[in-house]
């Protein structure tokens, strides 16, 4: 009875439908050479309650290519939120989210997640080498790329270690390296994709002053 229940969960996972999938004519031709724009966004999770009120309300901004932009609040003022809806996890409950005016919800999903590179507070390492993790941003890096996303990142670290990028870094990167070790290896993964959206959630929080103004 229990093996029948918990099937009968796994295959509802399996089988569940996705609410964020490609429209009929998704594009998988990306234009950012203006800006990403959101035009009067309102956002509630769909896990709030009722008396909850929407995280974003009416929030019309722009990011214009080629610029960086920090954005600050404090917890719960739609940070992350603002995030996720770049990266399509959840759609405006109205408004509209688009690159150089397209809409977002007319652009291919993988396409669309390939073209950002994400660094997170808590970067997570695969198991395997230094060189898995960084082809894990890019199947098709040379070793010259993996050099010069790890100079980017001042990783300079991993050119002193015996076996330099084959050194094996563990299950999730618990072993030999340190919070900063792992969080400049998930700077230079990201950047080895050479993204048209970079997007460092507090990615140098683990680092000192000087590395971190470094990277």
């Amino acid at each position: 009875m229990a093996a029948k229940t918990l099937g009968a969960l796994i295959f509802d996972v399996i089988e569940r439908e996705p609410l964020i999938k490609n429209s009929a004519n998704s594009s998988s031709r990306i234009s950012l050479e203006k800006a990403i724009n959101f035009k009067d966004v309102t956002f509630k999770y769909p896990t709030s309650l009722p008396e909850h009120k929407p995280v974003l309300i009416d929030a019309t901004f722009s990011i214009k290519a080629g610029q960086a932009t920090a954005i600050v609040g404090p917890s719960g003022s739609g940070k992350s939120t603002i995030v996720q809806l770049i990266e399509r996890f959840y759609d405006p409950r109205s408004g509209q989210v688009d690159f150089d005016g397209f809409d977002i919800k007319n652009l291919d999903i993988k396409t669309l997640r390939e073209n950002i590179g994400y660094v997170s507070q808590e970067p997570v390492l695969i198991m395997g080498t230094i060189r898995d993790n960084l082809l894990y941003g890019n199947k098709d890096a040379t070793k010259e790329e993996c050099i010069e996303a790890l100079k980017m990142a001042n990783a300079g670290f991993v050119q002193d270690q015996e076996d330099g990028m084959d050194t094996f870094v563990g299950t999730a990167g618990i072993m030999n390296m340190s919070g900063g070790q792992k969080q400049r290896i998930a700077i230079a993964r990201a950047l080895i994709k050479k993204p048209k959206i970079l997007i460092l959630d507090e990615a140098t929080s683990a680092l000192d002053p000087k590395s971190e103004l470094e990277v």
